[in-house]
């Protein structure tokens, strides 16, 4: 019988290396059994199946139909989107695309990838996506215009919405086995090179799925300095959404070379760090429960006091450009 692993997240969590392996290698993963369909499978960007979390529940059936069809001769289907987490979880699509799975495939043949990281990393990983692009749905007027936008209003204002944290990698599990009744099965593994025997989660992957692992130069997102993302924040809290994100790649090279530090805005601080420890704990908990592993990677304490670099900030200078570009 086929089995399904189904990767919904978490996002910021070597999704985007994850999904560029497997659409590099898909013909020569398929001679060992595992098919990452063609169907719904974005043809650039991440080569993800964020296609299929934004069909409607009707077409469910039609698109099962076109990936059952194409891996027919497979043991294994791998699908991967991170957007199933980032804003799909309460969807109904979400609901319906796994009942659809468990009915077609039985779900027992049917398990739920996450892959997370240490807590700490993963919140500030995430703040400064929201910044260049938007993640989890929290949206950027508002929470600018009621807060003054740093890492911890972020936090603070999904919460509020949404009634949970959304770096609570527990609720997110939990929420999705709910979602069949508790008949999948969930499958956890970590970015964290103290987590995995090989190091690497992408080789640990692999392994799982008995395929050989390739050379494969890890793509790399081009990253954005502390300074650009402090510029990236004023421009938020004074101009339009769109307007900003339409000139971030010119606010990214304008600060590609600056020196990096800490940043109030940009890193937890003791406050938000107390509060991600009592997640940890409630973490820990359930990952020992459902996985063997003890992750001692995520949840690896990390001292902020080791953030005592330089404080970095926006000059003059910086904050007479950012005007410029966009007024």
């Amino acid at each position: 019988m086929t089995h399904v692993f189904f990767h919904v997240g978490m996002p910021k969590c070597a999704s985007s290396t994850v999904q560029a392996y497997f659409n590099k290698y898909d013909f020569d993963n398929r001679k060992h059994g595992v098919c990452y369909p063609g169907e719904y499978r974005s043809q650039g960007g991440y080569f993800s199946h964020e296609p299929l979390a934004r069909i409607s529940p009707n077409q469910i059936e039609p698109a099962l139909d076109k990936i059952s069809e194409e891996a027919q001769s497979a043991a294994t289907i791998f699908l991967s989107s991170e957007e199933f987490v980032n804003s799909r979880w309460d969807h109904d699509v979400t609901r319906k695309l796994i009942r659809g799975l468990n009915e077609r495939f039985g779900a027992k043949n049917v398990s739920f990838l996450f892959i997370i990281r240490n807590h700490i990393s993963f919140i500030e990983s995430a703040y400064a996506q929201f910044l260049k692009g938007g993640l989890f749905r929290v949206d950027a007027k508002r929470l600018f215009k009621e807060t003054e936008g740093a890492v911890s209003n972020y936090c603070n204002f999904f919460r509020e919405k949404n009634g949970f944290d959304f770096f609570s990698f527990s609720h997110f599990i939990k929420h999705f086995l709910s979602l069949s009744g508790n008949k999948n099965k969930p499958l956890v593994l970590s970015t964290e090179k103290a987590d995995n025997e090989q190091g690497d989660v992408l080789i640990t992957l692999c392994e799982l799925l008995k395929l050989p692992v390739q050379s494969f130069p890890m793509p790399r997102n081009k990253r954005f300095s502390s300074r650009a993302l402090l510029a990236l924040r004023m421009a938020l809290q004074e101009f339009p959404v769109k307007e900003v994100r339409q000139h971030r790649r010119i606010i990214q090279n304008r600060f590609a070379d600056c020196a990096e530090g800490f940043s109030p805005i940009l890193h937890v601080d003791s406050k938000l760090q107390a509060q991600v420890s009592s997640i940890q704990i409630q973490d820990k908990k359930y990952l020992q429960q459902i996985s063997k592993s003890d992750f001692p990677g995520v949840f690896k304490e990390i001292n902020l006091m080791h953030k005592k670099e330089e404080e970095i900030y926006l000059c003059e200078e910086d904050k007479l450009f950012i005007k410029s570009l966009l007024r």
